[in-house]
């Protein structure tokens, strides 16, 4: 997205441009909802590490419709680093940034993530869940969140 944005040459990787990526995010996914143009939108890549990323998206995004469900993915600290390695190794991932420091960084700052209640939230395992497994719960949590909007 930053590339789209901004061009190769103009990605920083700052906290800046996290926010404003974020908001472009944002805003495109409650402009998509307003006009019922998706069915439901996963914002994939986005780390809540701070209380007040969870704030933000939550005033920008339900400000009109309420629907989010949060879904926390956790691995244990050398899962996630052998995911790194391994993508530094085939050369996978667009993120230039998305190395051991960048990961060190977000442990550093990692603040533990509260939901608001009436909020859906639903953490998953990837290290010992199976995908296949975590689409599943996915999808099951946002049937019931579409049930109870229902008043099913």
């Amino acid at each position: 997205m930053r590339a789209a944005l901004f061009g190769p040459d103009g990605v920083e990787y700052s906290a800046e441009q996290d926010e404003h990526c974020a908001q472009v995010l944002y805003d495109t996914a409650t402009w998509l909802a307003r006009r019922g143009r998706t069915p439901i939108t996963i914002l994939d890549g986005r780390t809540f590490a701070r209380g007040r990323d969870v704030e933000h998206l939550l005033a920008t995004v339900t400000a009109d419709d309420g629907r989010v469900v949060f879904v926390e993915c956790t691995a244990d600290e050398a899962v996630l680093r052998d995911r790194l390695e391994r993508d530094a190794r085939a050369g996978v991932h667009v993120a230039a940034n998305r190395d051991a420091s960048l990961l060190d960084h977000w442990l550093a700052r990692r603040e533990e993530l509260h939901v608001p209640g009436g909020v859906a939230h639903v953490t998953l395992d990837t290290g010992r869940v199976p995908l296949d497994a975590q689409v599943a719960i996915v999808r099951e949590t946002v049937a019931r969140l579409d049930a109870s909007r229902r008043g099913s």
